[in-house]
């Protein structure tokens, strides 16, 4: 092999070196800071299971939340969660899929508006969405009925004690859904919270 040669064949390798490297590290960049989504809910939390007013009338009533986090450093679109399946002490309810509503606009229920189930999440930051509302008249009667707060929750009504098993879809623009199995036990008859929904877990 000669000079001309060496350096034709060094020069190829090197330019086939740049533009595998030129079309990877783009790629890496990309897949590290895409948005991540991972779920939290926890019934000890007090910022996800709290009380709430509903229709001026109930004081004692229990809102527990879902914590949505973004863990990549690029903003996630169109973020939703859905309801897919229910199951209560192992006999499916027959319901169509249901998307939660996020959290925290009474300023749009006020207004009459429609209101939200996809969201916007920035990089490295978390919102919370509605899960599931119990009410009850007062502390002393225990829970009357509760609902999963979803677009049609007169579907998705919880009314019967036992283990509940949720199948629940999470998705946002550009990125396959992914799917949680969350189970509990619901004991409406308890009084502190912790008690009526209890064994809480996601896999």
């Amino acid at each position: 092999m000669n000079a001309k040669d060496f350096i034709e064949i060094s020069c190829l390798i090197i330019g086939t070196i740049i533009a595998v490297f030129g079309f990877a590290i783009p790629l890496f960049i990309e897949r590290y800071n895409k948005p991540k989504l991972k779920i939290n809910l926890n019934t000890k939390d007090s910022s996800l299971f709290t009380n709430f007013s509903f229709n001026n009338e109930f004081k004692e009533n229990l809102s527990l939340k879902i914590e949505v986090e973004n863990t990549g450093k690029l903003q996630a679109d169109d973020v939703q969660l859905t309801i897919q399946h229910v199951r209560v002490n192992n006999v499916p309810s027959s319901i169509p899929p249901m998307n939660l509503f996020w959290s925290y606009q009474d300023d749009r229920i006020r207004k009459n508006l429609e209101l939200n189930t996809k969201a916007r999440i920035l990089g490295n930051s978390k919102q919370h969405c509605d899960f599931i509302f119990l009410i009850r008249q007062n502390f002393d009667t225990g829970v009357e009925f509760g609902y999963f707060v979803s677009e049609n929750d007169q579907y998705l009504k919880i009314i019967d004690n036992g283990t509940y098993e949720i199948e629940l879809s999470i998705g946002m623009l550009g990125s396959k859904a992914e799917k949680y199995i969350i189970t509990f036990n619901l004991d409406k008859s308890k009084k502190e919270k912790t008690d009526i929904i209890s064994n809480l877990h996601i896999t």
